[in-house]
Order: structure tokens, then sequence, then C-alpha cells
């Protein structure tokens, strides 16, 4: 049996270095692109400066067109607002006409807010048990004379006429 003849190593194929893997024999060798290198062809660059020259303009002509846009909506939701606002004062208006309507809510009314009372009744007025603004500040300079000496009374008084409140503990 003769051996295969091989072919000497000049004329041979070149071998799959580190599992290599070469491109079939009819079609290009692909290379990377400019981009991938950092590099960028003028053709890419034109394409960049027309797209944001487009853009300006757009920016420049649309730009007082949408804030005038942007300022009546915003205006057209504030009358909204305020045309809510009148529908329901309007609303509670009606209601309190149809309130006002009725001779029950006028007497209870009457009695309550005038003092008015009916033929052949007797009114009473009960005196609330809650001292006034006036008696609060009378007993808490009171209170003041009987803890502090004469100079501290003085400036205890200036403190309670300043702020009248005082006298109510607040």
């Amino acid at each position: 049996m003769a051996t295969a003849a091989r072919r000497p190593p000049a004329t041979r194929p070149k071998g799959r270095a580190d599992g290599e893997r070469q491109p079939p024999r009819g079609l290009p060798r692909v290379t990377t692109p400019a981009t991938e290198t950092g590099a960028r062809s003028a053709w890419s660059v034109r394409r960049v400066m027309a797209i944001g020259s487009v853009a300006l303009l757009l920016l420049v002509l649309l730009g007082p067109t949408m804030k005038t846009y942007v300022s009546q909506r915003s205006e057209i939701a504030a009358l909204e607002k305020k045309v809510a606002a009148q529908r329901a004062d309007v609303a509670a208006k009606q209601h309190e006409k149809q309130l006002w309507s009725d001779d029950s809510y006028v007497r209870t009314q009457a009695r309550e807010r005038l003092g008015m009372v009916m033929p052949g009744e007797k009114s009473y007025t009960v005196l609330d048990a809650t001292p006034t603004m006036e008696e609060k500040l009378v007993q808490r300079a009171n209170t003041i004379a009987g803890n502090h000496p004469w100079y501290g009374q003085i400036w205890e008084s200036a403190k309670l006429a300043d702020n009248p409140q005082l006298a109510s503990g607040r």
C-alpha cells in the first residue's frame, strides 16, 4: 500500500490556528468600520451637522409658538378653576335661597340671630360663665402684683400690654 502523497508545505492551504475561522474564498474580507476605530468619515460629520441645523431651525421656528401654546393652556386651566369655584358658589347661594324660602328656617334664624320670640313667649338670656378678655387681664395683673417686686410688676405689665393673649395663657 502506498501512502498518500502529501503536498509540499508551500502549496498546502493554511490551517486554522487557535480556532480561527477563515472566510470562504469568494467573499471579501470584512474590516472594522471607521466609527469603531474612533475616526469619523466626512459623510457622518455632514449628516450630524445637517440634523443639528434642522433641529436648531425647528427650535427657532417652533419655540415661540410652543411658549404661547403653553401659556394659553395654563391660562385656560386657571379660568376653568375659577369657573368651577363660581359654580360652587352659585350652588351654595341657591341652596341658601331655598332655605330662606322655608318659614320654619326663617323663624329659627330670627330666634337665634336676633333674639326674637313669638307672641306670648318669654325670652331668657343666659350669661356665659367663661371670663372675658378684660377679666382675664385683670386677673393676670393681680397675680403679677402678688408675685413680683415693684420693678418686676412694671416689666410684666408692659409685657402684658404688648401681648394681651398672655392673659389667657396661650
